[in-house]
């Protein structure tokens, strides 16, 4: 979320909102997917990443430095959010959803 203002870009330009917003998202899902019953969730911030990843490199107005670093942080987000290892914990009939 802090990318643009390192880099100097306006608040008001399209990549801004971008990191923006899809770090604000990033932070939300990746709450909302701590817990075991929700942990199907996590793939939806590989798409977010991937979407800070890719979006910038389609606006005109982002300098290069941020599209490397949206490219860099949205994979190492998609790939932090696969979710790995087995379920550890019970939670009575939500079990069966749990994957």
């Amino acid at each position: 979320m802090a990318a643009p203002g390192v880099f100097g870009v306006n608040i008001h330009e399209r990549v801004a909102n971008v990191f923006h917003l899809g770090g604000a998202l990033i932070i939300v899902m990746s709450v909302f997917s701590m817990g075991e019953p929700l942990r199907l969730m996590r793939y939806l911030n590989v798409l977010l990443g991937l979407a800070v990843a890719a979006f910038p490199w389609f606006l005109q107005d982002s300098p290069l430095e941020l599209r490397i670093t949206g490219l860099v942080l949205g994979l190492v987000v998609a790939g932090l959010s696969i979710p790995v290892g087995p379920k550890t914990q019970n939670y009575a009939g939500w079990d069966e959803y749990i994957k």
